[in-house]
């Protein structure tokens, strides 16, 4: 609790190596998201994630919880 207070957040543009979404697959649901950083945990997917593609994500340090994806175009 204390990183979300102190505002532990990094912004990195990072590459989709892999990405789980479950069994049912749907928009809303959690997704796992492996990049070169680590897996990451994103709980609500705004937007469909794709596999080999580049996105800006800020997420909490301690957790790799992401709060935010941004898609970067060329």
């Amino acid at each position: 609790m204390k990183d979300y207070t102190n505002g532990e957040w990094q912004v990195k543009d990072l590459l989709v190596m892999d990405i789980y979404r479950g069994s049912r697959p749907s928009r809303t649901t959690s997704v796992l998201i492996e990049t070169g950083e680590g897996d990451m945990t994103l709980f609500f997917e705004d937007f469909l994630i794709y596999e080999g593609e580049k996105y800006r994500f800020t997420y909490l340090n301690a957790t790799n919880t992401v709060i935010k994806v941004e898609k970067i175009t060329d």
